[in-house]
């Protein structure tokens, strides 16, 4: 009986590494995956934005939206620093 409980022991402890292994790789895949998805960088410059709206490829509600998103990503807010759109 002493072999069987050192045996079901012996296997617990494997499966228990083998559970652990695969929390590990699914979380180092997962950052690596996120940090290649958002390397912090937007996709536009606000410089960008302002002359897609000046050219009419934005209006003026688009570009607020994203230069909203823009500034919740950096975490600052909205109007901190960022000039408002020009009313048209």
């Amino acid at each position: 009986m002493a072999a069987a409980t050192q045996q079901a022991f012996l296997w617990l402890v494997v499966l228990l590494a083998v559970v652990l292994a695969a929390v590990v790789c699914v979380s180092l895949m997962r950052r690596r995956l996120r940090s290649r998805n958002d390397a912090g960088h937007p996709e536009f410059t606000l410089d960008e934005l302002r002359r897609f709206r000046d050219e009419g490829r934005l209006t003026t509600a688009e570009y607020d939206r994203l230069r909203e998103r823009m500034a919740a990503k950096l975490g600052v807010g909205a109007t901190d620093g960022v000039p408002q759109a020009k009313k048209s």
